[in-house]
């Protein structure tokens, strides 16, 4: 079997978020196919247990947990401010590899000692971690994941995270905001010089692979011929859910992002109230990282009617509990994953375009409604009524092979396209060409 270097900016198991779940359905994938070797990146290494490692031995032939980004009070302090004079997401390469020459030894060895013919590596937040010389002397197949287009969220959780703090002044009490806001008051974002950063770090690699069809059709105006579009393996149907008697009529569950923060409170200050007002005994619950924050932008949220649970050991107990799941994104980049995992559970799932963004019609599954979240008010009470309870989406099975078949086609015909690996990557397109792209 073809040996693949398989390289994540965090460590699965467990998962914990949108992240985290594509990573592992990815390993388990090429697991099937490939002898892989991961490295793994954790911000504290104590944390990682006996479930993480006992779940990569026995999916690797190999594998490395190393320490994340330096965390060091002045490093991070002055990242930040260099930020401010180049306006990019990423500080200098000096400055991201400070106090890292240890770790990037143990990379080198760990390549060396297994010589991978492919690299796979999720986000290109990762070279930095790696060190930008080990990603430009491999010689095999270099292949990015790309996730998101993070120029362009950049941008949208700035403006989302000022207004925000503005409307909810509390939410300046909940501390990893008011760190970003500290971040982005002492930085300084450009998306001109950061997507010419981003642009040459992608430049580094052979094939840039995106999930989104959206993003995959943008980013090939920057890199013609390299980039691919590939979904991960990651199931919109696990069949159907039993009928049952819910405990909440609908709910959301959700990491502690901006985005989410943004669409529940426009959803639960704009629409529940007139769902309530139809229905007076309609009852909405929010779980997961998202509640904290919540509970200070919205401290009267028992008289809306509202349950928050906090955050689960197990998302199965809150799908288990509601009728309907809300996806009232407003704003976002890349693929929402939490979308299509709350149709697998096999309920009906009411979400604004922007919760599908990225995912073709053809793979969404027929308990997903799509409408503006001006119109949530009159479909929620009509949904799980409404619903024809039929299977469809894609299955685990399907979602893997087509995923496997795409890396295949990538790392086989590496060398009928371009010679060997050791080819010149294709030229990039010109600032111009990406300055319409970025506003």
């Amino acid at each position: 079997m073809m040996k693949l270097l398989y390289i994540c900016e965090d460590y699965v198991p467990p998962v914990t978020n949108g992240s985290g779940l594509v990573y592992l359905a990815c390993l388990e994938a090429l697991a099937q196919e490939y002898d892989v070797y991961s490295i793994m990146f954790a911000d504290d290494l104590g944390r990682v247990g006996r479930e993480t490692s006992d779940k990569l031995e026995s999916l690797c032939k190999a594998h490395l947990v190393l320490p994340g980004v330096n965390r060091n009070p002045p490093v991070q302090l002055a990242r930040t401010l260099s930020r401010a004079v180049t306006g990019q997401l990423i500080a200098p390469t000096m400055l991201e590899e400070m106090g890292r020459s240890g770790i990037q030894d143990k990379v080198a060895r760990f390549i060396r000692n297994n010589a991978p013919a492919a690299m796979y590596v999720h986000k290109y937040n990762c070279v930095p971690r790696l060190g930008r010389d080990i990603v430009a002397s491999f010689s095999g197949v270099r292949i990015l994941d790309l996730h998101d287009d993070f120029v362009a969220k950049e941008g949208l959780e700035r403006s989302a995270l000022q207004r925000l703090l503005r409307e909810y002044p509390e939410l300046r009490k909940y501390a990893p905001y008011a760190r970003i806001d500290l971040k982005n008051r002492l930085s300084r974002f450009s998306a001109i010089a950061s997507r010419r950063q981003e642009l040459e770090i992608l430049s580094m690699f052979d094939w840039v692979v995106a999930a989104s069809d959206n993003e995959a059709r943008a980013y090939s105006t920057y890199l013609p011929g390299r980039v691919v579009y590939c979904p991960w393996p990651v199931s919109s149907s696990a069949g159907l859910a039993p009928s049952r008697e819910s405990k909440y009529a609908a709910g959301f569950i959700g990491s502690d992002m901006i985005f989410n923060l943004e669409g529940l409170m426009a959803f639960v200050t704009k629409e529940l109230p007139h769902i309530r007002q139809r229905d007076p005994r309609f009852t909405f619950v929010v779980a997961g990282g998202i509640s904290e924050p919540f509970r200070l932008a919205c401290p009267l949220h028992d008289t809306l009617g509202v349950t928050v649970l906090g955050r689960l050991r197990d998302i199965a107990e809150f799908y288990s509990s509601v009728s309907v799941v809300v996806v009232p994104l407003l704003h976002g980049t890349g693929i929402s994953l939490k979308t299509l995992e709350a149709a697998s559970y096999g309920i009906p799932v009411v979400s604004t375009p922007v919760g599908v963004r990225g995912i073709p019609s053809s793979r969404l599954p027929s308990n997903l409604v799509v409408v503006d979240l001006n119109g949530f008010s009159q479909m929620m009470t009509a949904t799980a009524a409404r619903w024809h309870r039929t299977q469809s989406g894609t299955t685990q099975a399907e979602e893997t092979a087509a995923y496997l078949g795409k890396i295949a086609g990538i790392v086989t015909s590496y060398g009928v396209q371009n010679g060997s690996p050791y080819s010149a990557p294709a030229p990039l397109r010109s600032v111009g060409s990406f300055r319409r792209h970025s506003s």
